[in-house]
C-alpha cells in the first residue's frame, strides 16, 4: 500500500484540483457554484492497482462524480 494518504489541491486561477487517492493521482476541472455546492467535471486518473486501498479509492472518484 501507498503512504494511504488522500489529498486534493485546488487552484482559484484556472479551477482545477489535482491530487491523490490514496495511492493514484486524481485530476479535474471544477466549478463552485454559491457558497455551498462543488462539482467536478472531465475526473481523470492513473490506474495503478494498490493491493487493499482500491475500495477507498474507488469511493472518493465516485464521490466527486456525484
Amino acid at each position: 500500500m501507498a503512504n494511504g494518504r488522500a489529498y486534493l489541491k485546488f487552484d482559484d486561477k484556472d479551477q482545477e484540483v489535482k491530487g491523490k487517492a490514496f495511492c493514484n493521482t486524481v485530476q479535474a476541472d471544477y466549478h463552485l457554484m454559491g457558497d455551498s455546492q462543488l462539482t467536478f467535471e472531465t475526473i481523470t486518473s492513473t490506474k495503478l492497482y494498490c493491493d487493499g486501498i482500491m475500495n477507498l479509492e474507488n469511493e472518493m472518484v465516485n464521490n466527486m462524480q456525484k
